[in-house]
């Protein structure tokens, strides 16, 4: 989660210098001893103020720098589209909150969704916040999968329908336009943001149209063509490299062992960087980054490490063009005994890893969750606890030159689920044994390709009370049906042990393989 900083609030600012051109009538001051004239924020305070959405927080202050909350921005919609206070049950945790009518109220009005848990007093995000002020307009999420920020990479749509509405510009810093979905928002930028709101309501065209003169103005200003080049650093230690890590960087790492648990972990600012509380420690996670490498200098292997079992070494979240080269990661309590993975990644897109080896006691190598066109390249992924592959929701995910070596993983060695175009293409699968639920395990709709692969010397272990029902390639669901496919091409495939080849041969496809020396049932 980032706080919306100064530098981050480009729209706001124009959108006060717009709405004053709208809105005239409302240029009296609030009384606030915290609200000055000169603020950029001044008038669209005042126009809350006037319009009856706030009366500030006491003593005579409106708290232009206090966090929002998630009550208190649905009780910003609520009063300006006009609702009234609702009874009923919605939420666990609102029964006796003050704002428990208006989140009902906006429950009823589809503006948030009931559940069991609303976290009322928890700060509310721009992307949150961005939802909930489309949908208070009846705006729907935009279903294309394109959006002019550079820092949202899935989930796209309520922020982009906002950009398209000219609701929420985002600011352009450096060519590029962001949107910062992780800030929490100040009190200043919602008035801002409510303000939006009622001049859309009020008169939608004449809204937009001086909208898009503002847009306008800034991108002729500051174009958000122009390639942006990445400013290369050069790093020994851990602390330096934690302090580098940001959008546009090169980082290059001299060999040496790069331990992040002995250093003191401190978030960023901009909560681009954050340490995560696990079980045993701290995990390290980067958010909304992009532009980003880190590489091992002069293609000499740099080693990443961590101490804490239930910690990834990196969780990559709502990040963008992110390179990782010539690393070595993993944890260092010994094989089989992580509860948490190497490298994740979580609504991120066009990743790669190269050239790079990623190893146990971490329980799974590389997990990927909503991603797109992740590249894994010439990397070797060994000794994990769990399984080596985990990939979920994701598209276009490419292994290629990859090792996948000696993993003692209990439950299958690649999971898939529900992903599209995923490819492994000339890799090694080579002494992988102790898996108990399947080699390749699809399902929900998956497509993979095995292309030019070896898969040699696998094997499932044997137990007396064991049931027969391991299956190498498996696509069927809980169900017995199958909806993934899995095409194997020109791959060998030779002594290996399972006790079943495939569980739906109308699902698994050979074309040129060899198959030779396996112990299973076909």
């Amino acid at each position: 989660m980032k706080k919306f900083m100064k530098k981050f609030a480009v729209l706001l600012i124009g959108a006060t210098l717009i709405l004053s051109g709208i809105n005239t009538q409302y240029v009296s001051a609030a009384g606030f001893k915290d609200v000055k004239s000169t603020d950029w924020y001044y008038s669209s305070v005042n126009r809350l103020v006037n319009s009856g959405i706030t009366s500030g927080v006491g003593s005579n202050s409106f708290g232009p720098e206090k966090i929002v909350t998630r009550s208190e921005m649905v009780t910003f919609l609520c009063k300006a589209i006009g609702l009234t206070p609702s009874d009923g049950d919605t939420f666990l945790d609102i029964t006796k909150h003050w704002a428990k009518k208006w989140i009902t109220a906006a429950v009823t009005a589809n503006i948030i969704d009931q559940g069991e848990i609303f976290g009322p007093d928890e700060a509310i995000t721009r992307q949150e916040a961005t939802e909930m002020l489309c949908r208070a307009l009846g705006l729907s999420a935009e279903t294309l999968n394109e959006t002019p920020f550079c820092d949202i990479t899935t989930d796209t749509g309520y922020c982009t329908r906002a950009f398209e509405e000219y609701l929420m510009l985002g600011s352009v810093k450096d060519n590029e336009r962001y949107f910062y979905p992780f800030s929490f928002l100040k009190r200043s930028e919602a008035a801002a943001i409510i303000v939006n709101l009622l001049d859309y309501k009020s008169d939608k065209d004449s809204f937009k149209a001086q909208k898009k003169v503002l847009l306008d103005k800034q991108e002729k200003e500051t174009p958000t063509t122009k390639k942006i080049q990445q400013i290369e650093v050069t790093v020994s230690t851990p602390d330096e490299l934690i302090k580098q890590i940001g959008s546009n960087k090169r980082i290059l790492l001299k060999p040496g062992v790069y331990n992040l648990s002995s250093i003191k972990q401190l978030d960023n600012k901009d909560k681009t960087v954050t340490w995560r509380q696990v079980d045993d420690g701290k995990e390290l996670n980067l958010s909304g980054i992009h532009n980003l490498t880190i590489e091992g200098i002069n293609n000499q292997t740099a080693e990443i490490k961590v101490n804490p079992r239930y910690a990834e070494i990196i969780n990559f979240n709502y990040c963008k063009n992110i390179t990782l080269k010539n690393i070595k990661a993993g944890h260092t309590p010994s094989e089989y005994t992580c509860n948490a993975g190497v490298l994740s990644f979580t609504n991120c897109s066009d990743i790669e890893v190269n050239n790079s080896e990623l190893y146990g006691c971490g329980s799974v190598g590389i997990s990927a969750y909503s991603t797109k066109r992740l590249n894994c390249v010439d990397t070797i992924i060994n000794h994990c606890s769990l399984r080596a592959i985990n990939l979920s929701k994701s598209e276009k995910i490419n292994f290629t030159g990859c090792k996948i070596l000696n993993h003692e993983a209990y439950s299958n060695i690649v999971n898939i689920y529900s992903s599209k175009e995923v490819t492994f293409e000339k890799c090694e699968f080579t002494d992988n044994n102790n898996f108990e639920w399947g080699f390749f395990e699809v399902w929900q709709n998956t497509e993979l390709l095995i292309d030019k692969c070896k898969i040699v010397n696998n094997f499932q272990p044997r137990y007396d009370t064991q049931d027969a029902s391991a299956y190498f390639f498996k696509t069927q669901e809980f169900d017995g049906v199958s909806t993934s496919k899995i095409t194997v091409k020109d791959t060998e495939i030779t002594n290996n042990r399972c006790d079943y080849l495939c569980d739906d041969k109308n699902s698994v496809t050979f074309e040129n393989c060899t198959i030779s020396g396996n112990e299973w049932e076909e």
